[in-house]
Order: structure tokens, then sequence, then C-alpha cells
């Protein structure tokens, strides 16, 4: 969530894939280093609801569980993180939002 008085411009917004998932589809995110980013705006006293599909792999121990860390950096600085765990089940394919506030 953008607590600001003004829109903030241009934020990287990344998340990390869990091991043992593979991307589906990254809602026009795009791959950096093993991670999914976005560059978005997010208008003042706003936030932003970014999506993406992943498989678990098949060999993925079924009471894991995975942790999606997500990390929204604005222009200049002053990254926030964001994680949420979530049970996994080989083979479904699941959509998470990754959300970050800050």
């Amino acid at each position: 969530r953008n607590r600001g008085g003004r829109a903030l411009r241009n934020v990287l917004v990344c998340d990390r894939l869990p091991r043992q998932a593979t991307l589906v589809d990254g809602n026009g995110g795009r791959l950096r280093d093993g991670r999914l980013c976005w560059t978005v705006t997010v208008k003042a006293g706003g936030s932003r609801t970014l999506r993406l599909t992943v498989r678990v792999d098949r060999d993925a121990r079924p009471t894991k569980r995975m942790r999606n860390v997500a990390t929204a950096t604005p222009p200049g600085g002053g990254a926030q993180r964001a994680h949420a765990d979530v049970r996994v089940d080989p083979g479904t394919v699941a959509t998470k939002p990754a959300g970050v506030t800050g």
C-alpha cells in the first residue's frame, strides 16, 4: 500500500519463484535472475495486486510449505518485503497474488 500523498511511479516489484515450482503464467512480468518482476505505478493511498501462476513440481513433498516472498522497491530505494506460506499439493496449479504493503 502506498501510504504517501503522491503516486509512486516505476516501482519494481519482484517475486522470487519458490523452489520446486515452475512458472506457468507471469501475467506481464519478466523473469530476472530467478525472480518474476513487474514495473508498476501505485496511486496515492492505493495498492496493486499482481498475480502469477506456478505449477508445483511432481517431486515436491506433499506436506511441504512454500514461502512466497515479494519485494517492492520504489526509485531511490526503501524496499518493502512481504511473504506468505502456502501448503502445496504436487501437480496442482494455484494462482496467488504477490502482495507487498508498506
